[in-house]
C-alpha cells in the first residue's frame, strides 16, 4: 500500500519517522514546478547539513 501525505516543510518531522521517501515540489515565480525525491536517509543527511550551514533545507527543492 501507498500513501500521498502532502505537508508543509515545517511540518515535515511530524511525519518523518512513518515515511520511507519524501517528494519536495518547487514553483518559484509560478511557471515551472521542479521535484526532487529523496529516501528519508537522504533527507535527513541534507537536514543535518543544512543545519551547521544555518539553512533550513539545501538545494532541496
Amino acid at each position: 500500500m501507498q500513501l500521498l501525505i502532502v505537508t508543509p516543510l515545517q511540518k515535515i518531522h511530524i511525519i518523518e519517522p512513518f515515511v520511507a521517501s519524501v517528494g519536495f515540489v518547487h514553483n518559484e515565480g509560478g511557471r515551472t514546478s521542479r521535484l526532487r525525491n529523496l529516501s528519508i536517509e537522504e533527507y535527513r543527511v541534507q537536514k543535518s547539513g543544512a543545519m551547521v550551514a544555518g539553512s533550513i533545507a539545501p538545494d532541496v527543492q
